[in-house]
């Protein structure tokens, strides 16, 4: 996560000023005579910027433009991110459309929201859409999208995540926040902030803020959070700062016991995207710049044994860990298979279908990361990431 590499600082450094120059529509800065190409393309790629950093790269002149091959590389990953966006938006579009004619109410959130805040929307990459939906709706939702071709993946504490080859991703919310989280007090009456007009239901501005917020946060806590979700809020701030209420931004950030942790937020995307001398030496910086864009399967392993320890007492050992894992909870399976719940006896047969699934068709099971859970908690990296929680405001929260 810590990294001393010069070329790590210098290719992130000049990658957030072009990032900078699209925000704020300014010429992009020429490249030194030692900008290495390659490794800035691959931290826009680490963080999903590769299609947005073109935007800048055209505005260069020829002279200034990385090798051809680079470029291509470039080009290609834009175009791609192109027809992918432009897929999304269709298919959300219809599906919006065969919610609205059932009477359901339903709300963008995430990505479908922020995108809109970009100079073009088609610069802000999604993996997946995140909608809000009423939890007395769900079998009507749950039926929608089997009329659609989709494929129910999970059922687990009112989050429906369903897909359809080859790309599309749903993550249908009945709740902003899981039923067990402690920001669930603030977020539990979510519909009575949302706002209806023209026919589509938005949250207000100081939830989408307070949200955003929260799951920024709770990805840093779990594993990590790369740059692209800060440049969420530096953008919505960009547009909407003067429009919030900040009595209500407030009271609900020293609910979640925020407020520090905003302050941090606000301060390193001012510096990242408002100075002509990024940070990329920090404690934050460097972990955020060095965590992908949704954190680091590494940083999850590290975080979650360290919470077992302080929760426990004891060190965790890995063999166990990985015995557990073999063996996933009665909800885990609940969440895949639906009829479990209805044969709770029939656990140990749902464990081998469970496998079954996820080896022959899924194919995601990834044996290279059974070292982590050998990860150690009494190490330099271990002591990195505590201080970077500690930096953020967000001790309080573990």
């Amino acid at each position: 996560m810590k990294t001393s590499d010069p070329k790590f600082k210098e290719s992130y450094k000049y990658l957030l000023r072009l990032l900078s120059s699209i925000l704020c529509n300014a010429q992009p800065p020429k490249p030194n005579a030692n900008t290495d190409w390659a490794s800035v393309f691959y931290a826009a790629k680490d963080h999903s910027v590769v299609g947005m950093l073109c935007y800048a790269l055209e505005k260069l002149p020829p002279e200034d433009l990385p090798p051809k091959k680079i470029m291509s590389e470039f080009k290609d990953i834009q175009l791609s991110e192109l027809i992918l966006e432009s897929n999304i938006q269709l298919e959300t579009e219809k599906l919006l459309n065969e919610f609205n004619s059932k009477g359901l109410q339903t709300v963008l959130l995430k990505g479908m929201v922020l995108k809109n805040y970009y100079p073009i929307s088609a610069m802000r990459t999604m993996s997946d859409v995140d909608i809000l939906y009423r939890e007395e709706d769900k079998r009507a939702i749950k039926a929608i999208f089997v009329e659609q071709g989709y494929n129910l993946v999970s059922d687990i504490d009112n989050e429906l995540n369903f897909r359809k080859p080859p790309f599309h991703h749903y993550e249908m919310h009945a709740f902003l926040v899981g039923s067990h989280h402690k920001s669930q007090e603030l977020f539990k009456n979510v519909w009575d902030s949302v706002e209806e007009k023209d026919d589509s239901f938005n949250l207000s501005l100081e939830y989408t803020y307070l949200y955003m917020l929260e799951h920024l946060a709770k990805h840093i806590e779990c594993a990590g959070a790369g740059l692209r979700m800060i440049m969420d809020v530096f953008v919505f701030l960009k547009s909407e700062k003067d429009n919030l209420n900040r009595e209500v931004v407030v009271e609900g950030l020293r609910k979640l016991n925020l407020l520090e942790f905003e302050k941090k937020i606000i301060a390193l995307a001012e510096n990242w995207f408002l100075s002509e001398d990024p940070d990329t030496e920090s404690t934050i910086a460097q972990f955020l710049l060095s965590s992908s864009t949704f954190g680091l399967t590494r940083i999850a392993f590290l975080q979650s044994n360290l919470r077992k320890e302080r929760k426990t007492g004891r060190k965790q050992n890995g063999v166990k860990l990985i015995i557990r894992s073999l063996f996933p909870s009665y909800n885990r399976i609940c969440a895949r298979f639906s009829s479990a719940k209805r044969f709770k006896a029939f656990y140990p047969f749902y464990i081998i279908a469970y496998w079954c699934l996820r080896i022959f068709k899924d194919r995601n099971v990834n044996t290279s990361n059974l070292g982590y859970y050998f990860i150690k908690t009494d190490s330099e990296e271990a002591d990195f990431l505590l201080e970077t929680i500690k930096d953020l405001g967000l001790e309080g929260r573990m």
